[in-house]
This record gives C-alpha cells, structure tokens and sequence, in this order.
C-alpha cells in the first residue's frame, strides 16, 4: 500500500511538471551528485554519510523543478514544481512538494535501536513563497501519506543570495519547523514498552516549534558545464524534541549537517 501511495504522488507531481513544461521551451539547468554528512536519525549524535542526488531544471516561462533536502533538523530528499510562470507573477511561487523521510532503524545507539522502529515516510504537500533579487522565503506544508506517521510538518524558509563573481555564489538560510503531535509522538515519544525494552523513561511529545537552524550554501562554477557545490547546517531542537529522552540522553539538541556534490550544467 505504501508503495502504492508513494507512486501515486510522485505521479501528481509529474503531470503538474507536464503541464508547466508544455507552454515554454527549455531554459536549462543542473544535475549533481556527491555526499552528505547527517545525523543517522533525528536527534542521534552519530553521524553517517548518505548519498545526496542535486538538481534543478528551468523553463523559459519561469517555471521550474527543484530536487534537493528540506531544511529542518530531520532532513529529507524533497522534490517540488514552482507552477507559477513569470508572465503570472516575476516574484511569487506555488507548487507540489514530495519528501522522502528515511526510517528509523539499525541505529548506532544502542537503547535507541531497541524502541519501536519508524517506517520510512512518503510526505506530500505544497509550498508558496517568494523570490525578488537575493531574497527568498517560503513556506511548506508536508503531509505523510504512507502512515509512517499520520501527521504533518510546516517549514518557514528564508534566504539571502550574494554573488561573490563569476564562479562563485554563498546563500545564508535561516529555517524553522513546527511538527503536529502524530510526528512528534513517533519521533520522540517513549512508552511504557519502549521504555521497558531500551531503559528510557516515558515521555510524551506534543505538537510545538521542533528545531530552528541556519544554513550556509556555495555554488562554485569550474567551466560552464561542471561546477560544484557545498553546503554547511546547524539546527538546534527545540520544545518536546530537545527534552525527549531520545535527544536528552545523548545531549545531542545541536544538529549539524554538511554536503559536497559535483554537478553538470546543461
């Protein structure tokens, strides 16, 4: 059934891409892949590498797709459509979002490992925000529509651009989640068998503001086909999520992340 749903929004957000794609020729965009460097679940203090795929493709209409990771704490490959052309509107955006929550499972602590494992999660949802010079902002509502967690997530972005010359371009982001009790239950709830299995009290997570950080983006370009690119995250965990046993044992409310990929313009 999973597998299902998350075919059927990844579906609704190909035909959206159709659609936006058929009024306009194409305009360019990018492709890469390298590392990233991430807490091996929301709130652990051990670090894994993971595989990190970049892209981006624009039409001339203004309309674009974007695939890279959401910007929280518990980050998340994300794919979203701005489905507004420029002709609508040269500074607001609107569109589909798709994210991939990894599972919690086989994770380096040890009394973490022994609570109840968390599926991997299909979100989907919409965003709208703006973009006017070397400012950006928007806001994302995510959904899981895999029953991983039944709840949603909504994220508040913001981000200036400066270039710094031809090749090189830096982008600092601020960012900041608010979680829905159903995702903050599964994440950093601990009941009585979780508890009696892993040696963590009981604690029951609620709804609330869950992490706020900054970020911290390079675009640097080589020639005009390749180029590479290189970001730096810190997110400190806030609310219910800090106090949750599974943070508070390992003191690990401070969340960093980091990522390298090499990528082709075309």
């Amino acid at each position: 059934m999973k597998g299902k749903i998350a075919a059927l929004s990844v579906a609704l957000l190909a035909m959206s891409l159709w659609a936006s794609s058929t009024c306009a020729a194409t305009a360019g965009g990018f492709a890469g892949a390298g590392a990233a460097l991430v807490p091996d679940y929301e709130g652990s203090d051990d670090y894994e590498f993971r595989l990190a795929l970049l892209g981006r493709y624009t039409w001339e209409s203004g309309r674009f797709v974007n695939l890279g990771g959401s910007n929280s704490a518990g980050r998340a490959p994300s794919l979203r459509a701005n489905l507004i052309s420029e002709s609508m509107s040269p500074v607001w955006q609107f569109g589909p979002v798709v994210q991939f929550r990894p599972k919690r499972d086989h994770v380096h602590n040890n009394r973490v490992d022994r609570l109840k494992k968390v599926d991997s999660a299909v979100e989907l949802g919409a965003y709208g925000g703006f973009a006017t010079g070397p400012w950006s902002a928007n806001l994302t509502f995510a959904a899981d529509v895999s029953d991983a967690y039944a709840g949603y997530i909504v994220t508040l972005n913001g981000a200036y651009a400066w270039r710094v010359n031809e090749q090189l371009r830096l982008t600092f982001g601020a960012a900041g989640t608010y979680a829905d009790s159903n995702y903050m239950d599964t994440y950093f709830s601990i009941n009585s068998n979780d508890s009696a299995r892993s040696g963590l009290r009981v604690f029951n997570a609620d709804s609330g503001i869950k992490d706020v950080g900054l970020t911290l983006g390079a675009n640097y370009r080589i020639d005009q086909s390749w180029g590479l690119l290189g970001s730096l995250s810190y997110f400190r965990l806030l609310g219910d999520a800090k106090d949750s046993p599974v943070v508070d044992f390992e003191d690990s409310k401070n969340q960093f992340g980091a990522t390298i990929a090499v990528t082709y313009n075309f």
